[in-house]
């Protein structure tokens, strides 16, 4: 009888995704489609008030050089004034595209927990000379 419980239990949390997150909810904190120019970098600031985060990334463009780098915001200050910065490892990922070939492909990080009174900081970079087309999404988990 406690083999079938266990199996329900399985099964209920891979039908209803989040069963096993201790009840918390994700928000769309911030999405967007967008051409990144070569060698340059969007970021987003203020980041803050959530207990865990996560991204999606898809790559629309064929050849594709990318960093995704979530720090404190102490660290993306540090990084903006070309000085020695620390990234967030769990949350961020470098040569995205080397592993793989990009094009058409999704990328992330899944629910990282976090300190939820720091503010922090998600950065794009395109590390190549070619424009880069993607789509983003950051989450917010409380």
């Amino acid at each position: 009888m406690g083999n079938i419980k266990a199996y329900l239990m399985i099964f209920l949390c891979l039908v209803f995704p989040g069963c096993l997150d201790d009840n918390q909810e994700r928000y769309n904190l911030s999405s967007d489609e967008m051409i990144l120019e070569g060698y340059r970098s969007y970021i987003l600031t203020d980041i803050t008030g959530y207990d865990a985060y996560s991204w999606d990334i898809e790559v629309y463009s064929s050849s594709a050089e990318l960093d995704v780098l979530f720090m404190t915001e102490i660290n993306c200050n540090q990084k903006e004034q070309r000085a020695s910065y620390v990234y967030i490892d769990s949350l961020s990922y470098l040569d995205m595209c080397e592993q793989r070939n990009c094009s058409g492909g999704k990328f992330g990080k899944g629910m990282t927990e976090m300190e939820n009174h720091k503010n922090y900081c998600w950065e794009i970079e395109n590390t190549a000379n070619d424009n880069v087309q993607i789509s983003w999404t950051l989450y917010g988990w409380s």
